[in-house]
């Protein structure tokens, strides 16, 4: 499975590099199809966790990506964890950025990828915090 590690670690990314470059082509081409996002909000209670979005086709966050694409983003991603099986994977990050609204230090973020027919792809992320 360290073969999936690093195909995994490459698709996160090449998500974040379509961020940073600005480049929703390479986001969507990465991402299932569907995506979800909840917030675990500082705390690893579940209660205090907080639902995000989920659109099952892409069609409401085109718009919402092509924004986060204009805003300068930089973003360094440091691996903490890789963890896959029977085709489902979680890597988690600690990242450090900025964009010209607001930054972010430490940030830590799972991203789950499911192996399809074509490859890992991106299925949805949880995030440390909420973000206002």
């Amino acid at each position: 499975m360290e073969n999936d590690e690093e195909t995994v670690k490459e698709l996160v990314r090449e998500i974040n590099r379509g961020f940073v470059e600005g480049n929703l082509d390479l986001i969507t081409a990465n991402s299932v199809g569907s995506y979800f996002m909840w917030a675990r909000n500082h705390s690893a209670e579940p209660t205090n966790w907080t639902a995000e979005l989920f659109d099952a086709d892409l069609s409401g966050l085109q718009a919402g990506w092509e924004e986060t694409c204009s805003l300068g983003n930089q973003n360094e991603l440091e691996f903490l964890n890789v963890h896959s099986k029977n085709g489902l994977a979680l890597v988690t990050t600690r990242e450090t950025g900025a964009n010209k609204f607001y930054s972010w230090q430490n940030r830590v973020t799972t991203y789950m990828a499911g192996r399809l027919d074509s490859g890992w792809k991106l299925l949805g992320v949880v995030i440390e915090e909420k973000d206002e």
